[in-house]
């Protein structure tokens, strides 16, 4: 009759200790362990969105002999883009650009010798040369 009873009071033991983390634990936990979620001003950050454009300016200096040609089309190729402003420059390779073009054996050599005569005019740039 005994261990019937301390069978009883166990089971009672862990029911009474179930309930109490359900009733009490887990209320607990949840609240202690949410993410505080702000509210956010959803209608500024659409208007903001549909109203400010970013764009990069971006500076291309063109060094070639036939910039005529080439100019043209590259500036119509810019015209779509939403996010670069592309400015365009050109113009002919001087004479000791034109040099240095012909006997460079790589473009790190070219780049020693021609690199910063090709950035005074537009510093920042991105300058491309044709032969």
């Amino acid at each position: 009759a005994n261990s019937a009873g301390g069978g009883i009071k166990s089971h009672m033991g862990t029911l009474a200790y179930l309930s109490t983390m359900l009733l009490l634990g887990v209320p607990i936990w949840w609240k202690t362990t949410e993410v505080y979620r702000a509210d956010l001003p959803y209608a500024a950050i659409q208007e903001l969105s549909a109203t400010r454009r970013i764009k990069y300016e971006v500076n291309i200096l063109l060094v070639t002999p036939k910039f005529e040609e080439r100019v043209p089309g590259l500036q119509k190729l810019f015209l779509k883009s939403d996010i670069f402003d592309i400015n365009t420059a050109s113009r002919v390779a001087s004479p000791k650009e034109q040099e240095a073009l012909e006997k460079a054996s790589s473009v790190s050599v070219l780049d020693e010798k021609i690199g910063r005569s090709l950035f005074e005019e537009l510093p920042g740039s991105l300058a491309l040369v044709e032969t």
